[in-house]
C-alpha cells in the first residue's frame, strides 16, 4: 500500500487542472498498480518458494492462456498448486472458475476477459461479508 501511494503521489504532481481538488489523481493511482504488482510478485517469490514455483509456471503459460477467469485445466496446474494459490489469496474460486485480484494479475501478466472486473468486485464484496 505504501508503494502504491508513493508511486501515485509522484505521478499526481502535474498541471492537469481537472484534479485540483485531489491529492492523488485517479490516473496516477491506476498507473502505479502495474509496478506495484510486479514488485509484490518479486517480494513474494523471495519469501515463499512454493508460490515462486507456481508463479513460474503461470508466467511460462502462452499469453492466450493467461486470461481471467480461468479453470484449473486451462492453466495446467495441479490441485495442490491451485490450493497454494487459494491459500495465499492469489486466486478466488467461484464454482470451477478462478479469478485473480489486480495486484497479482498485473505482475503475472494475466488479462481480463470481457466482464471480468465487475465479477472480481462482486467476489470481493462477498468475501468481505463472510468475515
Amino acid at each position: 500500500m505504501v508503494r502504491l501511494l508513493h508511486l501515485a503521489a509522484k505521478e499526481s504532481v502535474n498541471d492537469d487542472s481537472r484534479w485540483q481538488d485531489r491529492i492523488l489523481i485517479p490516473t496516477a493511482i491506476k498507473g502505479a498498480l502495474p509496478e506495484c504488482s510486479r514488485n509484490k510478485i518479486d517480494e513474494i517469490e523471495i519469501e515463499n518458494t512454493a508460490l515462486k514455483d507456481v508463479f513460474t509456471k503461470l508466467r511460462n503459460l502462452p499469453k492466450e492462456k493467461r486470461k481471467i477467469p480461468f479453470t484449473r485445466d486451462m492453466i495446467e496446474l495441479s490441485v495442490e498448486e491451485m490450493k497454494i494459490l487459494e491459500d495465499n489469496g492469489v486466486v478466488i474460486r467461484e464454482n470451477d472458475e478462478y479469478y485473480m485480484p489486480e495486484i497479482f494479475r498485473w505482475g503475472l501478466d494475466f488479462s481480463m476477459t470481457a466482464g471480468g472486473r465487475p465479477r472480481i468486485l462482486a467476489l470481493a464484496r462477498r468475501a468481505g461479508q463472510k468475515s
